[in-house]
């Protein structure tokens, strides 16, 4: 599930798009590259996020090099999947 766009369905973050950026047994962390931080992830329940199909392409080994790269790769990702949403409609 690392690197997978998703949205979220609950809380105060109601339907902000973000990137898996590591999984533990007590939840996800997530960031969308510019207000949240891969080095400052938010936790959440999997069960408050809405799974989608895109994903951040080498997001772990982009994170590994530097934390800025991982926020540059997840900006865009991001970004992208607004843009092909909004096409669709």
């Amino acid at each position: 599930m690392t690197g997978q766009i998703v949205i979220s369905k609950a809380g105060h973050d109601k339907g902000t798009v973000y990137a898996v950026i590591k999984e533990t047994s007590d939840g996800i962390y997530l960031a969308d590259g510019s207000e949240r931080k891969c080095e400052n992830p938010k936790k959440k329940n999997p069960k408050h996020v809405i799974k989608t199909d895109a994903a951040v392409d080498g997001l772990k080994e982009r994170m590994e090099k530097s934390p800025e790269e991982g926020n540059k790769a997840v900006r865009k990702a991001v970004a992208d999947y607004l843009k092909s949403e909004s096409e669709k409609r």
